[in-house]
């Protein structure tokens, strides 16, 4: 059908065209005059064909949001419920207390930041921890076996004796060590350095199962 409109179309401009030769118009008016009507008529034929959904156009940003929407498939397919123990001492025994968190598969440094700030808030709510102190960032060695844990300030209060300060630090690795996170040690830092204490001393790497409890 369209096909037989654009020929009747075509056959009419040429009509016209012949006339104006006819009547000696110059070539350069009738020129632009023809390009200007097939010109909007073929824009005319492409929207219509266009609304009509017969041509698709396959802009970049539609290529964008697809991706967009891929990744958001992958990151949906990558994270995961998983149950969590979190290991504390409270009145000179080692308890436990089991939670749901998001976990992602194969990011160590993720699921290492994410366990232990959860870990902290649990402990400030059992008063335990100061309130105030997080983890800001984690580090992993080449091979994925030693974690840097840089915290923006202690979280061993000077108050606290050195078992309470030991069995603190402890009960966060064996939390770590239960979550089946592949290290076999770990680095605590305080805002990039070494974290310093009266009776421990943080200045090398402990071993994520050194102190069994």
């Amino acid at each position: 059908m369209i096909r037989i409109v654009f020929l009747r179309v075509v056959r009419l401009i040429l009509k016209i065209v012949f006339k104006y030769l006819r009547d000696s118009v110059s070539w350069r008016v009738i020129g632009l005059s023809l390009l200007l009507i097939i010109g909007s008529f073929a824009c005319g034929i492409f929207f219509f064909l266009v609304q009509r959904n017969v041509i698709i156009l396959d802009a970049p940003f539609g290529k964008k949001s697809v991706a967009q929407e891929r990744a958001r498939v992958l990151q949906e397919k990558t994270v995961i419920r998983k149950k969590i123990r979190y290991y504390f001492f409270k009145d000179e025994r080692l308890e436990h207390e089991d939670v749901m968190l998001m976990w992602h598969k194969g990011n160590i440094a993720a699921n290492l930041k994410h366990l232990t700030n959860n870990w902290i808030t649990f402990l400030q709510d059992e008063s335990l921890i100061k309130n105030g102190v997080c983890l800001e960032s984690v580090a992993l060695s080449a091979f994925n076996e030693q974690a840097y844990l840089s915290f923006n300030q202690s979280f061993l209060a000077r108050s606290r004796s050195v078992f309470q300060k030991w069995a603190l630090v402890e009960s966060l690795f064996k939390t770590i060590r239960c979550a089946e996170i592949p290290i076999r040690s770990i680095a605590i830092l305080v805002e990039n350095n070494y974290m310093r204490d009266d009776h421990l001393d943080f200045s090398y790497p402990w071993p994520i199962d050194g102190f069994e409890v």
